[in-house]
Formats: C-alpha cells, structure tokens, sequence
C-alpha cells in the first residue's frame, strides 16, 4: 500500500472521489459485520462444522 501515492490521489481528487471511497469503506465494514453475523448464526443453529469454540 503506497500511502504518498494514495494521499496525492486523495488530494487530487477529494471532492469527486470522496463518497466512493467511503463506500468502499462501508462496503467493507458491512462485508466484514456479514461475515460476523454469519458465523454468529451458524453456530447458534446448531450446524457443528463450523462452531468456534471462543467463549
């Protein structure tokens, strides 16, 4: 990850490309809360492949 290069990029571009980077950004955020939530459910439904035993 070049951060000198990002950081031009988003000096250059700030006021076009501001509400696709924090799309991305939810998109992620969500990609990660539905990985969680999914996890969650599959081992509250009782499916034993996949129960991480964390508590």
């Amino acid at each position: 990850m070049c951060l000198s290069v990002s950081r031009q990029f988003n000096h250059r571009h700030l006021s076009k490309q501001k509400p696709a980077i924090l799309q991305l950004l939810s998109i992620q955020q969500l990609a990660m809360y539905s990985a969680l939530t999914f996890a969650l459910l599959a081992a509250n439904s009782g499916n034993t492949k996949f129960t991480p035993v964390r508590h």
